[in-house]
């Protein structure tokens, strides 16, 4: 008897066990999804979903300026040489940087805001996201494609969207309304 309820415990460990096992992203404060966006002429604004500051891998090249407020992670932001760090502001949590090259980090952060040319982007994380589009010599404004979703156009009046996509029972980004009130 002994012996079946031993074989049977080990049996339910080995069934169990492949679903205890961590992926990468398993490690991330909520679930992942990725982006790539390119646009001749635009800027972007990747904000927090709420209470939980917006975080992932970005690997940007562009020529502009790039602003990361809220910074938080053990892995340092790396520019590449062409970008200027035009201001950095470590009590308001402020980096700027400014000319043409990449940037990429890794971490935790509560905006970052784009503005310029040439940018092609790659995002793996989490965040909302809002772009707008200027219109280049052939009309274009720029693209951008979220994993598992069709390629879309940023627009010239600004386009706004989740990484991931958001699903009907996904929880919605808690709205915050500053104001007096009436």
């Amino acid at each position: 008897m002994n012996s079946k309820v031993f074989s049977f415990g080990c049996l339910a460990m080995l069934c169990i066990t492949p679903g205890l096992a961590q992926n990468p992203s398993s490690t991330a404060p909520g679930p992942v999804g990725e982006v790539v966006m390119k646009t001749n002429i635009g800027a972007f604004k990747i904000t927090s979903p709420g209470d939980v500051k917006a975080f992932g891998k970005i690997q940007i090249t562009f020529k502009g300026t790039l602003l990361i407020v809220g910074y938080d992670s053990s892995v340092p932001i790396v520019a590449s040489a062409g970008l200027n760090k035009e201001y950095e502001n470590k009590q308001r949590e402020r980096t700027e940087f400014f000319g043409q090259g990449t940037v990429t980090l890794d971490g935790k952060f509560r905006a970052i805001q784009f503005f310029g040319r040439n940018l092609d982007m790659k995002w793996v994380g989490n965040g909302i996201c809002r772009v707008y589009g200027e219109f280049d010599k052939n009309g274009d404004t720029g693209t951008f494609e979220v994993k598992g979703d069709q390629k879309r156009f940023w627009g010239s009046g600004g386009t706004t969207f989740t990484v991931p996509p958001r699903t009907n029972n996904a929880v919605a980004p808690k709205v915050k309304i500053k104001g007096s009130g009436g």
